[in-house]
């Protein structure tokens, strides 16, 4: 929390927390505090402002963030039914990309023991998908239903709308 911009001056304060701090908020920025438990001498490092790189006795992971300040594409509706934003211009989508790299040490390869320690990767890297993925994101909430779902309602209520006024229409001829 302390190398977030956004919450170093949460962390200069004199006061005594009382217990940990799992999430933050201040000003549209996010801490939230997750454990990672490593095989033992892994070391973790910040080479780079975007990038997080963890070593161990086998394998190094790379983790780096792209944020070009690009704006994505939300599909059909989803500003409007799904963050209920009725104005396009209040917001905007941006997209981020992380990117996860592996590189096994070839000594590694040379002892078939000691692997079980290692299955964390895959879960890891699956959790990573899960929680940041566009892709996965839109097929969990089922959006493609969903969207399907709101054209119908918007097409009935638009034809409930004709009909209405079709009503109306031939109420007053005869009258």
């Amino acid at each position: 929390m302390e190398q977030r911009d956004a919450f170093v001056a949460d962390t200069l304060k004199n006061e005594k927390n009382v217990g940990k701090v799992v999430a933050s908020y201040r000003q549209g920025y996010k801490f939230e505090q997750f454990d990672l438990v490593l095989p033992k001498n892994s070391k973790v490092s910040k080479p780079l402002e975007n990038e997080l790189l963890i070593e161990t006795s086998r394998l190094k992971i790379k983790f780096s963030i792209d944020f070009q300040g690009m704006g994505t594409v939300l599909p059909y509706s989803f500003e409007k039914f799904y963050l209920n934003h009725k104005n396009h211009r209040e917001f905007s989508e941006l997209q981020i990309n992380i990117h996860t790299t592996v590189r096994f040490k070839a000594k590694s390869f040379l002892s078939r023991k000691g692997w079980e320690y290692f299955e964390w990767v895959d879960s890891f890297n699956n959790e990573l998908i899960e929680r940041f993925s566009e892709k996965r994101f839109f097929e969990k909430i089922n959006w493609n239903t969903m969207s399907s779902a709101i054209i119908i309602a918007e097409n009935m209520t638009k034809l409930n709308k004709e009909n209405l006024e079709e009503v109306e229409i031939i109420d007053s001829d005869e009258k």
